[in-house]
């Protein structure tokens, strides 16, 4: 495989496991803003985690 190929993946799955990394930071903050609990707010990271999962290709 090309190295800029893996390069571009390898970066890119990062980004994706920071992004819910950092809304789990801001969790409270969303919340708020949202009008809703903190239990439905964290539920929204999981909802992205297991959209990601089903959008994997194998």
């Amino acid at each position: 495989m090309n190295k800029k190929l893996i390069i571009t993946f390898t970066v890119g799955i990062f980004l994706l496991g920071m992004m819910e990394l950092i809304v789990s930071g801001i969790l409270e903050l969303m919340s708020n803003d949202l009008g809703i609990s903190h239990a439905l707010t964290g539920q929204l990271i999981t909802v992205y985690a297991v959209s990601l999962l089903c959008s994997v290709r194998y």
